[in-house]
């Protein structure tokens, strides 16, 4: 029996809340508050949320990478 898995889409729909907020949230971002954090772990627990390990390593990468800046010229045009 395949079974859906609950996404964080699911739990802000459940709390009325962004599903950035609830990513952060599960994520213990300080700019979220402590309420909102607590309501957020409560609701996964109740709806049985489990993070996907192979999203979250690539979500991680990409958060925290290297950033390259892109400095090369692409064309130059000369007028006539």
């Amino acid at each position: 029996m395949v079974t859906e898995r609950i996404s964080i889409k699911d739990i802000a729909r459940q709390l009325g809340k962004h599903h950035s907020t609830v990513s952060r949230a599960l994520r213990n971002d300080p700019s979220i508050s402590e309420e909102t954090r607590r309501s957020v772990a409560k609701m996964a627990g109740k709806l049985g949320y489990l993070p996907d390990p192979r999203l979250s390593e690539l979500m991680t990468r990409v958060r925290k990478g290297p950033r390259q800046a892109i400095d090369d010229t692409i064309a130059v045009t000369v007028p006539p």
